[in-house]
């Protein structure tokens, strides 16, 4: 959920923001009844007198997007989120890239030194939404981008990798070299995913399904389909010190490596 607040954000936006108590308790309450959800703050340089409210499903078959144009806060409060997850609001469902850049700079001031020049350069992106956001995850990959309604994560970002993330974004592709993974997967799920990418260059964003994820510690093997191939992917993660920020000391982080690849054709029915 992306809602449009051009107010405050302090580093735990949901949390002594200036938005009024009623509002503060319904995003809150979202994050709590909506499973696997996630509210966020977004704002752009130019704003009409509507406010805007996103609602992106990142199902990986079906993704969607929502838009809700509100002016008062009782619009905002009206609004049945649990129907639009269930499918049953289609007249607010929109065709639209949306891509919010983290420029949280109250959050980590690496998010706003590197994440505003990202923000500019998507603005001048045809076919695109830029917008600028509240903390997406994983400081030391600022400049962090997400998309949607895709779920497409990218780090290290710099103005002159955008125009080729856009346009891998408007061909429903996905740009390996900062490709962070996607939003509904975990760890292990995003570093399989990435690395069936890069032995088999499949580039198109729907292509890989996961079919199974199973973990014994500190080793992982996973299980992604593409039609009738099955792509299979063992992994071990080691906790290394990790440059956490601008400035700060390094900290334990999780990182995956490739064990052993393999892709057999899917048994057919019979087998």
């Amino acid at each position: 959920m992306l809602l449009e607040h051009t107010g405050s954000w302090p580093a735990q936006w949901l949390e002594g923001n200036d938005l009024p108590e009623t509002v503060q308790t319904w995003t809150r309450s979202q994050e709590r009844t909506v499973p696997r959800s996630r509210v966020a703050f977004i704002k752009r340089d130019h704003s009409g007198p509507d406010r805007s409210l996103y609602i992106a499903v990142t199902d990986p078959a079906t993704p969607r997007l929502y838009h809700f144009r509100w002016r008062d806060y009782s619009d905002l409060l009206a609004i049945d989120v649990a129907a639009v997850i269930a499918g049953e609001d289609q007249a607010d469902l929109v065709d639209e890239i949306l891509v919010a850049v983290c420029t949280h700079g109250r959050r980590d001031r690496c998010c706003a030194k590197f994440g505003l020049p990202v923000y500019r350069a998507f603005q001048n992106e045809p076919g695109l939404s830029a917008w600028q956001c509240t903390h997406l995850g994983g400081h030391r990959f600022a400049a962090n981008a997400i998309f949607f309604p895709s779920g497409i994560c990218y780090g290290y970002l710099s103005p002159k990798e955008v125009a080729v993330v856009a346009e891998a974004a408007r061909s429903d592709r996905i740009h390996l070299l900062n490709y962070r993974g996607r939003s509904f997967y975990g760890g292990p799920e995003n570093a399989a995913d990435y690395f069936v990418r890069h032995k088999t260059e499949i580039a198109g964003a729907r292509r890989l399904r996961l079919e199974a994820a199973n973990d014994s510690g500190t080793e992982h093997c996973v299980s992604l389909s593409d039609g009738g191939l099955v792509h299979r992917v063992e992994l071990t993660a080691t906790v290394e010190p990790t440059l956490a920020s601008c400035g700060k000391p390094p900290k334990p982080e999780r990182h995956y490596r490739l064990l052993r690849y393999s892709c057999q054709q899917r048994p057919t029915s019979g087998q």
